[in-house]
């Protein structure tokens, strides 16, 4: 069917999807990282943060109890300190995301991503998506994720049972320092599942997302004609210039390189000049001889190189100069072309 997408997209269709902000994004390699971070936030303030909470908290219970206190003053203190010490790991947590989300995008933003768009509300297209394979995937994923978290966090409880055993024959500050490392060893447990759970994600979304840019058939051809025009017009533009090409005259010319009948190149290139030669005419077949007979006929010298004559016809067009490639065989022609002029001149 010519509707099937079963071309893989081009550079043009992904840089444009990419402006449009289409780009695969991994929310849960994203979480995995916020997860990560704030951890670690966490984990560097926890001392001082400890010491500022206990010392909130009896400044507080101070307060709270003494003569004729009110307790909203203390409650209010109690949650200031609590935001405050929240406000590292959370900082470090958000800029965590930011920083996956940067790295996954490229440090792409696009107002496109976030532009209101009504075809987002469509009921049949919202139906089909929640019907669709890549729904199912990610549910399955979902139920995976969540078992597996469930088994680790089971895990790691299991192995901290005797400590937790023990823990009503221990002193306050024991069972706080056997809650923390119990609670920082699952947290970190769960960060290193959910990034594996967030790399797979990635590899499926990427997957996805070059699923979606796939092109048919006639999409390739209708892109190719809008990058590099219609063939047909490209094919009778050459045919002109060519045309155009022999009509250039050729006493212009230094010397015309020929290979030895079908192809003649023209170049012009004073004794002097240290720019590069540049071809002034070229042709093929009946355009090579047309410009050999008028070559002759303006005492040019015609020069037999078949290699040369071939690489200035396929690599250099009428006006440029010739490429860097094809200088030293080209200056040895010259080279001979001006030694000869200057035996004739008397």
């Amino acid at each position: 069917m010519s509707g099937n997408r079963t071309e893989q997209p081009t550079p043009r269709r992904v840089r444009e999807a990419r402006r449009r902000g289409e780009i695969a994004v991994s929310r849960e390699l994203s979480g995995a990282a916020s997860l990560l971070a704030g951890l670690a936030a966490l984990a560097a303030t926890a001392p001082s943060t400890g010491r500022t909470l206990a010392a909130g908290v009896r400044a507080g219970l101070a307060e709270a109890v003494g003569p004729g206190a009110e307790p909203w003053p203390a409650l209010v203190h109690a949650l200031a300190l609590l935001a405050l010490a929240a406000l590292p790991a959370c900082g470090a947590a958000a800029l965590g995301a930011a920083v996956a989300g940067s790295l996954q995008a490229r440090g792409l933003f696009s107002l496109d991503a976030v532009r209101f768009r009504l075809d987002r509300l469509h009921l049949g297209k919202g139906l089909a998506r929640l019907a669709s394979a890549e729904r199912l995937v990610a549910t399955a994923l979902g139920l995976l994720k969540a078992a597996a978290v469930l088994l680790v966090a089971w895990n790691v409880v299991a192995d901290a049972a005797p400590a937790v055993a023990a823990a009503p024959r221990l002193d306050p500050p024991a069972v706080l320092r056997l809650t923390s490392a119990l609670a920082l060893r699952v947290a970190l447990s769960l960060a290193a599942l959910l990034s594996a759970f967030g790399g797979l994600d990635l590899a499926l979304a990427r997957r996805r997302h070059r699923k979606g840019l796939m092109m048919t058939r006639e999409e390739v051809v209708r892109e190719r004609r809008e990058d590099e025009g219609d063939p047909r017009l490209k094919a009778e533009r050459r045919r002109l210039h060519r045309a155009l090409a022999t009509a250039v005259p050729v006493h212009r010319a230094t010397c015309l390189v020929v290979n030895p009948t079908h192809i003649a190149v023209a170049l012009h290139h004073a004794k002097h000049d240290e720019n590069a030669p540049v071809v002034v005419a070229k042709g093929v077949g009946e355009a090579a001889a047309r410009l050999r007979g008028e070559a002759r006929r303006a005492g040019v010298p015609v020069v037999h190189d078949v290699a040369l004559a071939r690489a200035l016809f396929r690599l250099a067009e009428v006006g440029d100069e010739i490429p860097e490639e094809l200088y030293e065989a080209a200056a040895a022609v010259l080279v001979h072309v001006h030694a000869l002029a200057a035996e004739a001149a008397p």
